[in-house]
């Protein structure tokens, strides 16, 4: 299931909601490098920081973030209008007055005030016009703000089976990579995108190693099942431990290569 057909299930439930904001990270590694990115960010900030998340899909990190720091100036951009109204709906019901939605495509958005942190987290392989995208988020740092980038760099599969469901669902779509991705990044050309972008490189990580496929595999498998809602909580009693052992196995390792990307830049002050 991705962002939309979760947010569909949940519909307004608050408590539903929040379990899936859990379960999307207890399942999928790249949250826990994002969400270690966004901490090495906000230690760095006032109180008062400013954030922008640019396609913020479900709106977990823009959540977490506005109940940790509750003096925070948030806002989120996201096209797709049901998953800001769905958003919006979520965080009236839990009182939370420090976020501002957009339904707003980021390259044909207006300009807004300046932020001192961005995030834009598995966009950017979705936008043909990558670099216009990255200069429009250049544009909306403050000086010495942070921009935190995460893009998937490969589809390699350990079980093959699955790459080729996940190709013939992507032929029905009419897609002609997985996912609607428009793109795959080489952590070297994402870095160039970047630094050409005027953002000075902080930090780079690889995720998604031999261990950490296995375990995206595994999830991957029970989430293209069409027996999906039966199956899943069996897998998250009996089978997710396991898998937790070798998702944490992957991120404590340093890999050359993998699946995926993550890479913090900071505007320097002119």
């Amino acid at each position: 299931m991705n962002s939309k057909q979760i947010a569909q299930f949940v519909g307004n439930h608050v408590q539903l909601r929040k379990w899936s904001y859990f379960i999307i990270f207890i399942t999928t590694l790249r949250e826990w490098h994002i969400r270690e990115g966004i901490k090495f960010i906000l230690k760095a900030q006032k109180a008062n920081f400013s954030l922008l998340d640019a396609g913020f899909g479900m709106g977990q990190h823009l959540y977490r973030i506005a109940r940790k720091y509750p003096q925070a100036r948030l806002s989120g951009i996201e096209e797709d209008v049901e998953l800001v109204e769905d958003f919006r709906a979520f965080i009236d019901r839990m009182g939370i007055r420090t976020v501002t939605l957009r339904a707003v495509d980021l390259l044909e958005s207006k300009p807004v005030p300046k932020t001192d942190v961005a995030l834009c987290c598995s966009v950017l392989e979705h936008i043909r016009e990558d670099e216009r995208a990255l200069a429009r988020l250049t544009g909306r740092l403050e000086d010495n703000g942070y921009l935190l980038i995460y893009v998937p760099t490969a589809e390699r599969r350990v079980f093959k089976s699955l790459s080729r469901t996940i190709a013939r669902v992507s032929q029905k779509k009419g897609d002609t990579l997985p996912h609607g991705h428009v793109r795959y990044y080489t952590p070297q050309e994402l870095v160039r995108k970047v630094s050409r972008a005027g953002l000075t490189i902080l930090q780079t990580r690889v995720t998604y190693g031999p261990v950490g496929r296995l375990a995206y595999d595994i999830v991957t498998a029970v989430q293209y099942s069409k027996y999906f809602l039966l199956v899943f909580p069996f897998y998250l009693l009996f089978i997710h431990p396991f898998v937790l052992i070798l998702m944490m196995i992957d991120y404590l390792q340093t890999h050359d290569e993998g699946n995926g990307f993550m890479c913090i830049a900071r505007k320097q002050a002119v």
